[in-house]
C-alpha cells in the first residue's frame, strides 16, 4: 500500500500467485527493517508469516523489524534460527522464528508436535 511505501521506503508488491500477498524486500537493509517494523505492529496473536528467499535475501533483517513492531524484549537479538530450528522471543506478543532451511530436521520437529507449537494462537510465527 502507499502507506507502507511511505513508512518503509520503496518496495514493490509482486504479483499474487496464491491466496497470500507477496512482497519483494527492498535492497536496503534499513528499509527492510522499517518494513518489518511497519508490518510487525499490525500482526496479531495467531498470525503466521511465511518467508521465502535465498541466503542473504534479507529474511532475518525483516524478522528483526517484525520483532521491533511486535515490541519483543530484545529485537536486536534476532538472528537466523537455521541450526536451532525455532527461536522464541518474549514480548507482549511472543515471536516464534522458525527456519525451514533444513527441511528434514523441520519435518521431524513438526511431526513431534511442533506444528501445534508454531501455530500457538497466543504468538506470531515466522517461518
Amino acid at each position: 500500500s502507499s502507506t507502507a511505501a511511505r513508512a518503509c521506503g520503496s518496495f514493490r508488491p509482486a504479483t499474487v500467485t496464491t491466496s497470500m500477498p507477496t512482497l519483494h524486500l527492498p535492497a536496503d537493509p534499513a528499509a527492510t527493517e522499517r518494513l518489518g517494523a511497519f508490518l510487525g505492529a499490525r500482526l496479531r496473536p495467531g498470525d503466521t508469516v511465511g518467508l521465502d528467499g535465498e541466503l542473504g535475501a534479507g529474511k532475518t533483517t525483516l524478522v528483526r523489524g517484525l520483532a521491533q513492531g511486535l515490541r519483543v524484549e530484545d529485537p536486536d537479538a534476532v538472528h537466523s534460527p537455521t541450526y536451532l530450528l525455532v527461536v522464541e522471543y518474549p514480548g507482549p506478543i511472543r515471536l516464534l522464528h522458525a527456519d525451514a532451511y533444513l527441511p528434514a530436521k523441520l519435518a521431524g520437529m513438526l511431526a513431534d508436535g511442533g506444528l501445534e507449537y508454531l501455530f500457538d494462537p497466543t504468538a506470531v510465527a515466522v517461518v
